[in-house]
């Protein structure tokens, strides 16, 4: 990756000077400075490229933005626009602040000579494998304005799909925290109030109220504890799932869930069949399409499959042979990707696989909204329900016994 460089120098007269110049290493600055006669006496990385170099790290550049630069980039390729000139229009309507530092240096990389495939590599935490290797077939096939379209349209794709899984899981959690705000607001400030009433009253409390509060008393003598406790337990968990034994729990618990370990799987199968696809029709070989997916694909349980899979196309077998022996697709989908071999329409009928697997994704979603909405609903009332019961229960007793008095 090209970077820029902060240097100082001399002429021939001693007259010092200093600049900033792009370049992909010190080596090639103190070249250059040199070929004009120069005498260098430093050279440093400029704050602008750590500052890019930060900026690239921690912020991502989402499908959508991929979507939009294919898209652009393939209306000009396709008017007629040279490669150069094309990035030149882009980088400047560009407002993304990361995906435009990158693309200063892919200007750069391509000004200077390299294919674009070549300068897209430079950046893969940007970039995904897929496009790199579609836009390096797409060189050498010619076709790069059409490819670029593809691409376009798999990122939207994928950005709607993503969105789709999202706005699903907004219910939910916004249920999960009206219930969680609901429960904090009667603990921290009612339940203490009724407290401090019974004790004026001197009233004998029943076991479940006398239970909670000595309950509660646990909890704001030791919350600290418990804080430090649970901290510990989270930090532990995500640490071990950053191993990978770890992340095969983790994988193996995801798919075992009921619902939602099945729209899981298949928005694996979606991602698989609809990258397989764009790459297969973009003129890249089978095995090196398979390679690319399993490259991409951040999920240990497939990525097993996808090795056992390569190693089968190495040794000749066709796609459908090696995901027979998998027990991660579905009987439904080798079926499918079976007829696409023996009819040599694969890249179609993957194609067709991920927008009906996409749809049954969609559909389960629906269906797990539908049977969450009443089963949180009733968890929250019971939850609320017996605090106050909780709360107004020595009410109750006092009510009773003034009845027996009477």
């Amino acid at each position: 990756m090209a970077q820029f460089f902060v240097y100082r120098a001399k002429d021939d007269q001693g007259k010092e000077f200093k600049g900033e110049l792009l370049a992909p290493d010190k080596h090639a600055v103190a070249v250059h400075l040199r070929e004009k006669g120069y005498y260098i006496t430093e050279i440093i990385v400029s704050r602008r490229s750590i500052a890019m170099s930060v900026m690239e790290h921690f912020q991502s550049v989402s499908e959508r933005s991929l979507s939009i630069f294919c898209q652009q980039f393939a209306t000009l390729m396709d008017a007629g626009v040279n490669l150069v000139q094309s990035l030149s229009v882009i980088l400047a309507q560009t407002s993304n602040l990361t995906l435009q530092s990158v693309l200063q240096d892919v200007y750069q990389s391509v000004q200077e000579g390299e294919s674009l495939a070549q300068a897209l590599n430079r950046h893969p935490s940007t970039f995904p494998r897929l496009m790199i290797s579609m836009v390096e077939a797409a060189e050498l096939g010619g076709v790069l304005d059409i490819v670029l379209q593809q691409l376009a349209e798999y990122f939207e794709k994928e950005y709607q799909l993503q969105e789709k899984i999202r706005a699903a899981l907004v219910y939910p959690l916004f249920v999960l925290c009206l219930a969680g705000g609901a429960v904090t607001f009667i603990i921290m400030y009612v339940f203490p109030q009724f407290v401090n009433f019974y004790k004026d009253l001197r009233l004998e409390l029943p076991a479940p109220t006398l239970q909670f509060i000595n309950f509660m008393s646990n909890i704001r003598s030791n919350g600290a504890e418990y804080l430090g406790w649970l901290l510990a337990i989270v930090c532990g968990l995500y640490g071990a799932k950053q191993t990978v034994p770890g992340r095969q729990v983790w994988e193996s618990l995801l798919f075992h869930l009921p619902l939602l370990g099945n729209i899981w799987r298949k928005n694996l199968i979606v991602r698989f069949s609809r990258m397989l696809s764009i790459l297969l029709q973009g003129g890249v070989p089978l095995l090196l399409a398979v390679e690319a997916v399993r490259k991409m694909v951040d999920n240990l349980t497939m990525n097993k499959t996808l090795i056992a899979v390569e190693n089968s196309l190495k040794a000749g077998w066709g796609l459908s042979v090696p995901l027979r022996e998998q027990d991660f697709f579905t009987p439904v989908f080798m079926q499918m990707i079976s007829v696409g071999e023996q009819t040599g329409n694969l890249d179609r009928v993957l194609g067709k696989v991920a927008d009906a697997y996409e749809r049954d994704v969609q559909h389960s979603l629906d269906c797990m909204n539908h049977l969450l909405e009443p089963v949180l609903i009733t968890i929250t009332a019971g939850i609320v329900g017996f605090l106050l019961i909780v709360i107004i229960l020595p009410l109750f007793e006092v009510i009773t016994d003034i009845s027996r008095a009477l």
